[in-house]
Order: structure tokens, then C-alpha cells, then sequence
């Protein structure tokens, strides 16, 4: 899950990162939003936008994307990666997800980060999917450490199309300075943001 502004380069360093994967991005359409996934898409990329039948689509099984229409592609995919304006829990109330059960089953699928901007816009973690057997978690935990990695050496090629004096980046003598700086001290599990491999 990655939160950032509007217009940040989100969905670019998303694509960027997952070049070398069969991809497929999902960025509105309603009921019909997942007609075009394909078992043989590796990545599917929920574009500000929310997600029908969570629960299923982001755990560790093959799903489908639809509960009730028959004939539906099994999608069999190893990345499912939200880009949002919204916070983690607002999008999860967004698609949903009401009860704390549900909260923390979601919030143990994924790995939740968030966008910043002091020095070089990057990707830093907050928090890590805990699903699955200890075997199934390191192997999670090698694919994000290669997207974040490839995420942060792409976002700073991003040039955004209209640049607002009213951004929303936070400098030293913003109000929300202090819960940036908070937040990127109690991300140290994020790796170094150097150049991205291959």
C-alpha cells in the first residue's frame, strides 16, 4: 500500500518498478473494474480507487476477483499494490472493511508505506505484512525490499505535469513537519534508497 500526494509519482515508480512483469493497472470502472485481469498477470495495480472483495484478492491464495458472476478468471499474480491519497484505514473503510478483525487481517497483508519529500522524493515502510509461514513472509520481504529499492531510484525521474506553489510538501516550518520527521525516524527498516539493480 502506498499513500502519497496527488500527482507525486506514485503510479510512475510503481510501473517503473515492475517493468519486467506482466501488469495490470485498475483505475475506476465501477463494478466492472477487473473484466481485463488475466490469470497471467504477475501484478495488479489498484490505481486510486477502492477494491471489491479484499479480503480474498490480497491474500496468499489464488483468487477470483468477483464472488457472485460465474466464468471468472482465476487470477494467480504475486504483487497486488495500492496507490491511494488516503490513508491506509480511510482506504480500508473506502472499500469496505468495518469490523477490527477485518482491519487487522488487512493490515497483515500488506506492507504499508507512504510517500516523502525532504531531500529526494521516496518510499519509506511503515509497517510489514505478517501473513503466511515464516518461509512465505522472507520471501515477501525479498520482492518489497527489490520494488522499494527499483520504487525509489524511478519516483525521482517523475516530473509532474502541474506544479501547484501549493503542493502539500512539507518544509521545516510547516505545522505537519513534526509527524514527517516522527515518521521517517520509525521507518528504519527501509532500505538504502541507492540506484536500483539492472
Amino acid at each position: 500500500f502506498i499513500q502519497g500526494e496527488k500527482n507525486s509519482g506514485k503510479t510512475f515508480a510503481t510501473m517503473q518498478a515492475l517493468k519486467d512483469k506482466r501488469c495490470i493497472r485498475v483505475n475506476g470502472g465501477g463494478t466492472g473494474k477487473f473484466d481485463r485481469l488475466r490469470p497471467d498477470h504477475e501484478a495488479l495495480i489498484i490505481d486510486d480507487c477502492t477494491c471489491d472483495n479484499l479480503l480474498n484478492m490480497s491474500d496468499n491464495y489464488i483468487c477470483r476477483a468477483y464472488r457472485r458472476m460465474s466464468n471468472n478468471p482465476a487470477w494467480t499474480g504475486r504483487y497486488f499494490i495500492v496507490t491511494s491519497n488516503l490513508s491506509f484505514a480511510d482506504w480500508l473503510k473506502a472499500c469496505g472493511i468495518k469490523t477490527r478483525e477485518h482491519y487487522q487481517a488487512m493490515e497483515s497483508r500488506f506492507y504499508v508505506c507512504r510517500m516523502f519529500y525532504e531531500g529526494r522524493p521516496h518510499l519509506a515502510m511503515l509497517s510489514r505484512s505478517s501473513r503466511g509461514t515464516a518461509e512465505e513472509q522472507a520471501e515477501r520481504h525479498d520482492m518489497f525490499t527489490k520494488f522499494i529499492t527499483r520504487y525509489n531510484a524511478a519516483v525521482g525521474l517523475y516530473k509532474p505535469s502541474v506544479v501547484s506553489p501549493d503542493d502539500g510538501i512539507p518544509d521545516r516550518h510547516s505545522a505537519y513537519w513534526d509527524y514527517f520527521a516522527e515518521a521517517l525516524d520509525h521507518a528504519p527498516e527501509c532500505p538504502d534508497l541507492g540506484e536500483a539493480d539492472g
